[in-house]
């Protein structure tokens, strides 16, 4: 969607009181043209809720995907997902947490983009 679409889309959103979610499919892993920004990222009142997985990037078998909340949305559904999640992963995503930190995470981004791209 060119850029003047997504905006329209974001201004679309926020006239009728919606919400947009976003997903975030794949884009680390774009080899031609310049990235195409996040609707998440494109409005700081972005009306969006935008998702992704590291699944596709380091192993599927983590099973640690992400939620990226405007503010009003934060708090409701950290107890929401308290609720459903009682037993947690919070080992998987302390080291995780660490890893992408420290820097690792984007380093693996680079490497595989240079690996798949050739």
């Amino acid at each position: 969607m060119s850029l003047a679409r997504r905006q329209r889309l974001l201004a679309l959103a926020q006239e009728h009181n919606s919400w947009i979610v976003e997903d975030d499919y794949d884009s680390e892993f774009r080899f031609s043209g310049n990235p195409v920004p996040a609707l998440q990222g494109l409005n700081r009142n972005a009306p969006v809720i935008y998702i992704g997985t590291f699944s596709k990037t380091l192993y599927p078998g983590l099973r640690v995907s992400y939620m990226v909340l405007p503010p009003q949305l934060a708090q409701e559904l950290k107890v929401a997902h308290a609720e459903l999640y009682l037993g947690g992963h919070w080992l998987t995503q302390s080291t995780l947490s660490e890893f992408i930190r420290e820097g690792h995470y984007a380093a693996h981004i680079r490497r595989m983009r240079l690996l798949y791209a050739r």
